[in-house]
C-alpha cells in the first residue's frame, strides 16, 4: 500500500540527511480524523501524533464558512504543524496536483510533477495534455522544477514553456 515513489523518497532523504529534521505530508486520505500523524523523522525515527482540536482551535467559524474538503484541512493542519515544529524540510505531496490544489500555496525550494495521466479528468481537463497544462501550475517563480518520465513527448513541450514563462530551471528526469 502507499506510494511507493513516495515511500522511495522519503528512505533517500532520510539517508542523505541524518542531521535535519524532515517532517512529510503525503497520502492524506490515510489519516484518521481524531487525531492527525505525519511521519516524523528526527534524526532516523519515531512518529508525532497531533490532535485535530490543537490545530483547528479558534478556527471553528472560518471552516464552516469555507468548508474545506478533508485534504484542503489536513493540509492546513500539516502546514501549522511544520510551523510550529520549526522543520528543516518538509516534503508536500499533493492532492489532484498543480494550479488547484490546495498545497500550491507553498513556495518550494523545488517542484517535482511526475508522470501525467488521466486522473481526476473531472476538475483538470479531458486530454493528457490539459491535465499537463493544470499539473504545470505549481511550477513557482525562480523555482526549479523537475519533471518526471512521461508516456507522451509532447508534454515536454508544455513543461518547458511553463519553466520558461515563470524563469525557472528545468530538470528532466532519466530512466533508472
Amino acid at each position: 500500500e502507499g506510494n511507493p515513489g513516495g515511500i522511495i523518497l522519503k528512505d533517500n532523504l532520510i539517508n542523505r540527511t541524518p542531521k535535519l529534521e524532515l517532517d512529510f505530508f503525503t497520502d492524506a486520505y490515510n489519516f484518521e480524523i481524531k487525531e492527525f500523524r505525519i511521519s516524523k523523522f528526527p534524526y532516523g525515527g519515531g512518529i508525532k501524533a497531533y490532535n485535530t482540536n490543537y490545530l483547528t482551535s479558534g478556527q471553528k467559524r472560518i471552516i464552516e464558512e469555507l468548508k474545506p474538503s478533508f485534504f484542503e484541512m489536513t493540509a492546513v493542519m500539516a502546514f501549522k504543524y511544520f510551523s510550529n515544529q520549526n522543520v528543516d524540510i518538509a516534503v508536500i505531496e499533493t492532492g489532484l496536483g498543480g494550479r488547484l490544489d490546495s498545497t500550491n500555496v507553498v513556495n518550494p525550494i523545488v517542484s517535482l510533477i511526475t508522470t501525467i495521466g488521466l486522473d481526476h479528468q473531472s476538475i483538470l481537463g479531458d486530454t493528457i495534455k490539459e491535465i499537463a497544462l493544470e499539473k504545470a501550475g505549481i511550477i513557482k517563480k525562480n523555482r526549479p522544477v523537475v519533471i518526471g518520465i512521461q508516456n507522451d513527448e509532447s508534454l515536454y513541450d508544455v513543461f518547458k514553456i511553463e519553466a520558461q514563462y515563470r524563469n525557472s530551471d528545468i530538470i528532466l528526469s532519466e530512466p533508472l
